[in-house]
């Protein structure tokens, strides 16, 4: 899940990712990124940063008949030795759709 907590003028956001484990557990990781502001869809990217990797999502925002959805593209980078380079980064996708809750 992510959360985003402010969005600053110049499109500089800031908030805290938690996967399924952390649900669990209670830990949250901060994130930040910055959102396009002259795009109907715009386009953004934000980063977290892990215990021992790096994730940066790049998409864009899609509001459909009031279905808010960001549909990105993530690399995640792996701390790992320069032999290992070749298995050190997974590239994937996600969606996150806005909840009744993070209306609030």
């Amino acid at each position: 899940m992510m959360f985003i907590e402010r969005v600053y003028g110049d499109g500089v956001f800031k908030g805290w990712y938690e996967t399924a484990v952390g649900r669990q557990t209670g830990v949250k990781f901060p994130l930040v990124g910055k959102i396009s502001t002259s795009q109907t869809n715009p386009t953004f990217g934000f980063t977290v940063v892990w215990k021992e990797s790096t994730t940066t999502w790049v998409g864009q925002f899609f509001d459909r008949n009031g279905e808010q959805t960001l549909l990105t593209t993530w690399i995640l980078r792996n701390d790992n030795s320069y032999e290992d380079d070749w298995e050190s980064t997974l590239i994937g996708k996600d969606q996150f759709k806005r909840t009744e809750s993070s209306k609030k």
